[in-house]
């Protein structure tokens, strides 16, 4: 509905380490994510999140992808920074 910021989380399947650092160092996925969060679709969406399977199995997940979306309000909330703000 749009009343609540929403996050959309991307997994990123079937990608070993060395894939994963090309995608970052790319700035493919950061590419992917933000041309996303220009389109009116996406209005109600406070952050995208990338994470591949490396990450959510990893104890250090200093490897996932955060970007914020600038246009929403919400994504400025200092509650929300742990969801919407990248570690690295």
């Amino acid at each position: 509905t749009g009343a609540r910021p929403g996050i959309l989380a991307m997994f990123i399947e079937d990608t070993d380490r060395l894939e994963w650092r090309l995608l970052r160092e790319q700035l493919t996925l950061e590419g992917e994510a933000r041309q996303f969060l220009t389109f009116p679709e996406a209005r109600p969406v406070v952050a995208v999140t990338c994470t591949s399977r490396i990450e959510l199995c990893a104890e250090d997940r200093a490897d996932a992808l955060r970007f914020r979306n600038p246009t929403h309000p919400a994504g400025k909330l200092p509650a929300l920074e742990p969801a919407v703000l990248s570690v690295c």
